[in-house]
């Protein structure tokens, strides 16, 4: 075989491999779309891929010299992905059942997650496929919560922002009282509903967070330290948030809420992102 040829044979093992990254990775994604669609909480899981995939470029830079694997180690890691892979059909089946299911989302980003490591410890060894494991793995940060985690802390988060705006507008010298989530104003009732939560800045700074952490390449005390902080200032300024329309609707009537709502969202966000990185 001439190097020619080599070169040629490469080229195309490459080929494949990409082809084959883009199916295992297609289906997660299809899974999800209709969630990151319909779903404003999980809107940012369009834009976790995009990020993965800069992840893995900036690893690009340190990854380690390949090494083959014993054969037997890779025979046993090619029967493991072909156990894998010959579940794509089922899990289609089950997918269009069942859309909505959010507990098999999470088989689903498993699936694609553990394929993709396999595939580099084939082709590289155990090394490059460690090196690589963060921003692979990172693409869980997009998979909906599974509800009975969901719900509960949504409802938590409902009723301690609206308490205390309740104590905020108060100590302003503004009449109001709290009934659940309710917020009741003198100019009428304020509901802090899913989209005042709180649930989907606190995801979003998590999600920021662990993508900071694995940038500046943190230790793990400081990536733990900087998704603590994101954590405390998700709740915090979304609590201000809560606050500054609620008292915006008792100066001015309920119809400023819906001018400044959307808006305050993207604001406390942006805070959020400026605070976590001056803290990295």
């Amino acid at each position: 075989m001439t190097s020619t040829d080599s070169t040629h044979i490469e080229k195309w093992r490459w080929w494949l491999a990409g082809l084959g990254l883009l199916v295992v990775w297609a289906v997660p994604i299809w899974h999800f779309s209709l969630e990151w669609n319909l779903n404003p909480q999980y809107h940012y899981g369009w834009v976790v891929p995009l990020l993965s995939l800069y992840l893995v470029r900036l690893r690009l830079a340190d990854r380690p010299k390949p090494t083959l694997p014993w054969t037997d180690s890779r025979k046993r890691a090619l029967w493991v992905m072909g156990c894998l892979i010959s579940l794509y059909f089922p899990i289609v089946v089950i997918r269009v059942a069942n859309p909505e299911w959010r507990p098999f989302g999470y088989f689903i980003a498993l699936q694609a997650v553990v394929l993709t490591w396999l595939g580099l410890y084939i082709s590289a060894g155990w090394r490059t496929a460690w090196h690589y494991t963060f921003p692979v793995a990172f693409f869980f940060v997009a998979v909906p919560w599974p509800r009975p985690v969901d719900a509960p802390l949504m409802d938590f988060l409902m009723q301690k922002n609206a308490g205390v705006a309740i104590e905020g507008l108060l100590w302003q010298g503004i009449a109001a009282s709290r009934k659940g989530n309710l917020i009741i104003l003198p100019v009428g009732t304020v509901g802090v509903d899913e989209a005042c939560s709180g649930i989907r800045s606190l995801q979003g700074t998590m999600m920021l967070a662990l993508f900071l952490g694995e940038m500046y390449r943190l230790g793990f005390l400081r990536r733990t330290a900087v998704l603590i902080a994101g954590v405390g200032v998700a709740l915090m300024t979304n609590a201000v948030r809560t606050f500054i329309l609620a008292k915006g609707a008792a100066e001015n009537g309920l119809s400023s809420i819906e001018s400044w709502h959307d808006s305050a969202g993207f604001t406390i966000l942006t805070v959020n992102f400026g605070i976590l990185w001056l803290s990295v």
